[in-house]
């Protein structure tokens, strides 16, 4: 899986152990909008997911934790791998202990039917509820916690993989579209990330990967597309570009 970042405190140098505690976490994208984990007594927000068990399999972790905290019922063959954050730093509870944790992030789709949230003591608490949130929304709230028992770097962890998300068009709906055109069209499967191209200045370019091969996916304006003489101005601006 790829590193999406490196969060490395470097305030550990008089640790004398380790503590490691992986997790699995979901990404559910609905109408341009991320399903978030909203923590009503300290207000912040989180991807659904937690903690991997000892032999647990990341997946089987996924779906798990996903179900208890938010009611939603992972479609296993959905489940697309996103990429990790790997976060070192001295634990908040011991100060002779370094925390380690990789957090893998995952693209998956739903069941359209939730089911019953099973919530540990300190969730409840807390009143854990499930929020499909726009982005900016979540970002500005967990830059802005004041009050809450967590190290502020698990607040800006998920503040940064949604601006990550942004930027790769992955909220917008522009990956999606360009991962079901290329399987369709027998391309393969696209890698992540897809890069914008600078230049364009009606229309939207990418660079994608796809089977070992770098293409240039150019993504049409609707607004412009939509004007009565778009087909000729596209087919004259095409030959123009070919000269």
């Amino acid at each position: 899986m790829r590193l999406l970042f490196l969060i490395d405190k470097q305030d550990y140098g008089r640790c004398t152990q380790f503590f490691v505690r992986d997790s699995a976490r979901s990404i559910i994208i609905k109408d341009h909008k991320v399903a978030m984990i909203h923590s009503l007594k300290y207000d912040y927000y989180k991807f659904p997911g937690g903690g991997i068990e000892k032999g647990e399999d990341p997946i089987r972790a996924l779906i798990r934790e996903t179900r208890e905290e938010a009611g939603l019922v992972i479609i296993p063959e959905t489940v697309r791998e996103y990429g990790c954050v790997h976060r070192i730093q001295k634990s908040d509870r011991d100060e002779t202990e370094c925390f380690i944790q990789d957090n893998y992030y995952y693209l998956c789709a739903v069941e359209d039917s939730a089911v019953a949230q099973e919530l540990d003591a300190y969730e409840a608490e807390e009143a854990y509820t499930l929020e499909y949130m726009d982005p900016a929304t979540a970002i500005a709230k967990n830059r802005s916690v004041s009050d809450s028992p967590y190290h502020p770097v698990m607040f800006e962890r998920e503040a940064r993989v949604l601006e990550l998300l942004i930027a790769e068009g992955i909220l917008c709906g522009v990956y999606q579209k360009i991962d079901k055109l290329f399987r369709n069209s027998g391309l393969g499967e696209v890698d992540l990330p897809i890069m914008p191209v600078t230049g364009g200045f009606l229309h939207r370019m990418y660079r994608v990967t796809a089977a070992g091969k770098t293409f240039a996916v150019k993504h049409l304006n609707p607004e412009v597309m939509g004007r009565p003489t778009a087909a000729s101005n596209f087919a004259a601006a095409e030959k123009i570009e070919a000269m």
